[in-house]
């Protein structure tokens, strides 16, 4: 089950991931309006996405999450950008992480290092597997169970093909963890979600290119 909102404003065609960010109505929803949409208790991965965004649910995460995953839920975490700098506030609740999936400059900003190898390692010491998307030099995976860290380099894009980069690292996450949840190796788990974002690149807005149907996984 998956539940989406996209917000727009007038001279803007996407949503960046770098200051300026924008909090909007995000910041207003609060925990008992997704209480009350049951998809809680009948979905059975949770994907938490603009963590720094979404304020009024941000103090509930650190008790949510583990009961959560004391039902069997598993979790995923993509952060977006912290308007107000406050990067550390995510670390507590990344120990109830299955997959995380912050772009390049997040991660270096959430783990306090200056390389994205060195973030990797720090944050696969805490989130169970991360993974880390560096925009057209591709994205890299750490598993922190296993030591496993896995590269997809970026393929070489005509700039001319790409129309908007709205909502790729969000179409990155989608196919990453449609082949995680299906159980694939790592590699599988980059490979269709790089193939995802790149797809975004050619619509404008963030869901017109993506991937459907689930036919591309196999």
């Amino acid at each position: 089950m998956n539940l989406s909102a996209i917000f727009a404003w007038s001279g803007s065609s996407s949503l960046t991931r770098r200051p300026p960010t924008r909090v909007g109505i995000g910041r207003k929803i609060p925990r008992n309006s997704v209480e009350a949409s049951g998809l809680l208790a009948q979905a059975p991965h949770l994907h938490v996405a603009s963590y720094f965004l979404l304020e009024a649910l941000r103090p509930h995460w650190p008790r949510v999450l583990p009961s959560l995953r004391q039902r069997g839920m598993t979790v995923s975490l993509d952060t977006n950008w912290s308007p107000a700098g406050d990067w550390e506030a995510v670390r507590e609740i990344l120990g109830y992480v299955d997959v995380f999936a912050p772009n390049e400059a997040e991660a270096l900003h959430i783990s306090g290092m200056d390389d994205v190898d060195d973030a990797g390692k720090w944050l696969s010491q805490k989130a169970k597997l991360t993974v880390i998307k560096r925009g057209a030099r591709g994205a890299v995976a750490f598993d922190g169970a296993s030591g496993k860290r896995f590269e997809l380099r970026g393929a070489a894009l005509d700039e001319r093909c790409i129309v908007d980069t709205t909502g790729a690292g969000d179409s990155f996450d989608a196919g990453f963890l449609f082949a995680w949840l299906k159980g694939a190796p790592l590699d599988r788990c980059v490979e269709l979600g790089a193939r995802c974002g790149i797809s975004s690149l050619a619509r404008m807005g963030g869901i017109e290119g993506q991937l459907t149907g689930g036919t591309e996984f196999g």
